[in-house]
């Protein structure tokens, strides 16, 4: 039997504030395959965690490893932040496994666009 996939994907958002300008969340996968799904995160309670008003900016970023003294390895993700003030995040997580995300103050790099379509170079096709 099918399930539906916020029950195959358990999300368990750990929303603290564990550091001065952190927020970190944990994305579980309790089943035995691969899942990516995209993470809804009220933007309002990230914005009054990091003592930061509506609209500045901020980094999210998954930890890819946690090294022996203490520090953390980080890989910072893509993220939208909607109309109705969710930021989404499109999390893949391995079977029965799950992923640590860390949203802090700063400027996300510049998303990378890639293009799809070519100009049309002749009549009735397209070029490249």
């Amino acid at each position: 039997m099918y399930m539906k996939s916020y029950y195959i994907l358990s999300i368990l958002f750990l929303l603290f504030h564990n550091m001065v300008g952190q927020v970190r969340f944990i994305v579980r996968n309790p089943v035995f395959m691969q899942r990516q799904e995209l993470v809804e995160i009220d933007a309002q309670s990230v914005y009054m965690q990091l003592g930061i008003h509506y609209g500045q900016p901020f980094v999210v970023s998954q930890v890819v490893a946690k090294n022996e003294d203490g520090s953390e390895k980080l890989r910072e993700v893509d993220f939208q932040v909607t109309h109705d003030q969710k930021i989404l995040i499109d999390a893949s997580v391995q079977p029965n496994r799950e992923n640590e995300y860390v949203i802090m103050r700063g400027v996300p790099r510049k998303m990378q666009r890639y293009n799809t379509l070519t100009q049309r170079t002749t009549a009735g096709g397209w070029g490249g």
